[in-house]
C-alpha cells in the first residue's frame, strides 16, 4: 500500500502523455481535494459535487472567483432525480447511505457517524451530467462518497464503456460502515468489466488489530495501461533492437514453411505491441516522425504465403503486432464489428468466437485489387462451417456498393480491402455513418501503401476524426462521441431515454413545487388573518344561510364591488 506516496503526483505522471481537460470531484466537502488537483492539473477545469448545504457553501466561497472550479450542489447516483442524504456528527461521514450497526465499531470516534437529520437533494448521474453541461470527457473521476461510489459509477457506464474516463480515484470500504454499502471488490468487479484495473492503494486507515477499514484506490482504464505497456516495450526495444518483435508476437515457421503465429492470435490479449504509439491531434508530418523506424525497416512485405492460424483454413495477412493492437479495441469495445475485405475470414471469426453474443459482417468480392491479394472464399465458407459460427454474415460484394446498403450499428470497423486511393476513402466514409459514437475504426497498411496513407489522411481532415495508436501497419482512429452525436440522428431507444429522463426532472420538480406550496399553504393557515376570515365566514353564514333571498342578494352586490375595484386597478388615470 503506498502510504507514503502522493497520489496526485502518479496520476500526474500516468497521465503526462496527453492534456487532462476536465476532472469530475464527487463528494467534494470543502474543497482539500480539489485544491490537491488544481496545483497538479492547473489547466484542467474541475467539477466539484457536494450536495450538503453547509459544506457547499464552504466549497463555492473558497473557491470563489476560480473560473477553473465549478461547483454544483449535486449528489451523484444511478439515477436523475432525488435523493436523501443522511447527515452525520462528522460531516466527512455523511452518506446517501443510513450508517450500518457496526459502525460504531470502526469509526474513528464512536459520536462521528451519529445522525443528527437527513435532507432530500437532487441527485444525477455522470453521463447526464456530462451530456447536460457539454462536457466532452471526463478524463478523471473521484469519489469520495461513503460507500455510493459503486452507485455513481452504474450512473457512468457510457463514459466507462468509450474508455473516455482516464482514471477513478475512489474511496474503498473494507468494513461495514453504511447500510447497502459497496465493498472493495464489488467496486473493483464493476470496474473490471470495462477493463479498468487496480494500480495502487493510498492513504490506508487502519484499526489497532491492524484490519484495514478504508483506504484510497486508483484504477487506471485499457488506454492508460496500453500507454505504460507501449512506453515500457518501446523502451525496451531502443536499448535491444531484437525485442522490436518479441516473444509474444514473434511469427515462427510452420511445417508447410508458412509463417505462423505462435502465442498472441489463439487468445484475448489486451496490450499492444512494441510498435504502438499512442498519437492525438497530430499533424500527418509529426505522426509519420514518431513512427518506429526501426520496425518498419525491419518489417518484410508479406508474401502470398501469409501467415497461419492454428484451426483455420487459409492465410491472413497481418502481422502480429498489428493483430494485437486490433484484438485490443475489439476488447476495449462491446457492439458488432464490420470488416470490410475478409479474405478467408480468419481475423473476424478469430473474434467471432471469442465473442459469441455480438455480431460480425464481412464483406469481400474476393478478388485482387491494389496492394491487395484477392481473397479466397472457399476457405472463408469452410472456416464457417468449421467453427459453426452464427454470429458472421458474409456480404460478397463490391465494398463501394455493399456498405452503403447495411442498416446496422458497429462499435468497430477494419477497413483492408483494396488498397488504391478512391476505395480506401470509399470504405471510410462510407462505414462512418455506422460507427456508434465512441467507436473505433483501423486502417490496415497505413504508412506502408502510399495510396492508403493519403487516403486516410485525407478521411481525417474531413471527418475530424482522431488517430489514438499506431502498430506496425495498423492505424487506429477514433470517433469523438460530440462530433457523431452532430452528424447522427438518435435511435427510438434514445430518444425514448431522452424523453422519460426529461419527464422524471419534470416530476422531480413538480414534487418541489408542490412542496413548496405546501409548506406557503400551511403558513397561511396559520396566520392571524387567515384565522380572521374564518371567523367572518361563519359569522356570515348564520346571518345569511346559504341559499336564501338574501345570501343572493348580499353575494351579487359583493361581486358588484369586487368588479368595480378591478376596473379602478387597471383603468388609466384621466388627463
Amino acid at each position: 500500500m503506498s502510504d507514503k506516496k502522493n497520489p496526485f503526483q502518479e496520476q500526474r505522471t500516468l497521465l503526462s502523455w496527453c492534456s487532462v481537460n476536465s476532472i469530475l470531484d464527487i463528494g467534494a466537502n470543502i474543497g482539500d481535494t480539489t485544491a490537491a488537483y488544481r496545483n497538479v492539473f492547473p489547466e484542467a477545469v474541475i467539477y466539484g459535487f457536494e450536495p450538503f448545504p453547509v459544506a457547499f457553501d464552504q466549497y463555492r466561497r473558497r473557491f470563489e472567483g476560480d473560473r477553473l472550479v465549478r461547483p454544483f450542489r449535486l449528489a451523484a447516483a444511478r439515477e436523475v432525480g432525488t435523493t436523501r442524504l443522511y447527515v452525520n456528527q462528522n460531516n466527512a461521514t455523511n452518506s446517501c447511505l443510513r450508517a450500518a450497526e457496526e459502525a460504531r465499531y470502526w469509526s474513528e470516534r464512536s459520536g462521528d457517524i451519529e445522525l443528527i437529520t437527513s435532507l432530500q437533494v437532487s441527485s444525477t448521474t455522470v453521463d447526464d451530467f456530462r451530456r447536460q453541461n457539454g462536457v466532452g470527457e471526463i478524463q478523471i473521476l473521484k469519489m469520495d462518497i461513503q460507500g455510493g461510489e459503486l452507485r455513481a459509477l452504474e450512473g457512468a457506464t457510457e463514459g466507462l464503456s468509450q474508455g473516455s474516463i482516464l482514471l477513478v480515484y475512489t474511496e474503498l470500504l473494507f468494513v461495514p460502515l453504511y447500510e447497502a454499502q459497496a465493498y472493495f471488490y464489488e467496486v473493483a468487479t464493476f470496474l473490471s468489466h470495462y477493463g479498468y484495473k487496480l494500480f495502487d492503494v493510498y492513504n490506508g486507515t487502519h484499526d489497532q488489530s491492524g484490519q484495514l477499514k478504508w483506504a484510497d484506490g486508483l484504477f487506471l482504464s485499457p488506454r492508460v495501461r496500453a500507454s505504460q505497456i507501449n512506453a515500457k516495450r518501446s523502451t525496451r526495444s531502443m536499448q535491444d533492437p531484437s525485442n522490436l518483435l518479441d516473444a509474444y508476437n514473434q511469427p515462427t515457421r510452420s511445417k508447410s514453411n508458412h509463417l505462423t503465429y505462435a502465442a498472441g492470435c489463439g487468445r484475448r490479449t489486451t496490450v499492444s505491441s512494441s510498435s504502438g504509439v499512442a498519437l492525438r491531434g497530430q499533424a500527418p508530418k509529426a505522426r509519420r516522425e514518431l513512427w518506429d523506424r526501426n520496425l518498419r525497416a525491419r518489417r518484410p512485405a508479406i508474401t502470398d504465403d501469409g501467415f497461419d492460424m492454428p484451426g483455420f483454413a487459409g492465410h491472413y495477412y497481418m502481422w502480429p503486432e498489428e493483430y494485437s493492437l486490433l484484438s485490443k479495441y475489439v476488447d476495449l469495445t462491446h457492439g458488432d464489428y464490420l470488416e470490410i475485405g475478409s479474405m478467408c475470414g480468419i481475423i473476424a471469426m478469430s473474434f467471432a468466437t471469442r465473442y459469441p453474443q455480438r455480431s460480425f459482417y464481412c464483406i469481400d468480392a474476393f478478388c485482387p485489387g491494389h496492394a491487395t491479394i484477392g481473397g479466397n472464399k472457399q476457405a472463408f465458407l469452410e472456416n464457417l462451417r468449421s467453427h459453426n459460427l452464427n454470429n458472421v454474415n458474409l456480404i460478397e460484394e463490391d465494398s463501394r456498393t455493399a456498405v452503403p446498403k447495411i442498416g446496422h450499428r458497429f462499435e468497430i470497423a477494419l477497413i483492408d480491402a483494396n488498397h488504391a486511393y478512391e476505395y480506401v476513402l470509399a470504405d471510410a466514409l462510407n462505414a462512418w455513418p455506422l460507427l456508434a459514437p465512441g467507436g473505433f475504426m483501423a486502417f490496415h497498411d497505413y504508412g506502408c501503401v502510399e495510396e492508403t496513407t493519403s487516403a486516410v489522411e485525407d478521411f481525417l481532415s474531413q471527418t475530424g476524426a482522431r488517430l489514438v495508436e499506431i502498430a506496425s501497419g495498423l492505424a487506429v482512429v477514433c470517433k469523438p462521441s460530440q462530433l457523431a452525436a452532430k452528424e447522427e440522428q438518435p435511435d427510438e431507444t434514445t430518444e425514448l431515454r431522452s424523453q422519460i429522463a426529461a419527464l422524471e426532472r419534470q416530476c422531480s420538480t413538480s414534487n418541489q413545487e408542490k412542496n413548496e406550496l405546501e409548506i406557503l399553504l400551511k403558513a397561511i393557515q396559520g396566520s392571524a388573518g387567515w384565522r380572521l376570515l374564518n371567523s367572518w365566514r361563519r359569522v356570515r353564514d348564520r346571518i345569511l344561510p346559504p341559499a336564501t333571498f338574501r345570501r343572493k342578494v348580499y353575494d351579487s352586490a359583493i361581486g358588484t364591488l369586487r368588479g368595480r375595484a378591478s376596473e379602478g386597478l387597471v383603468r388609466p388615470v384621466a388627463k
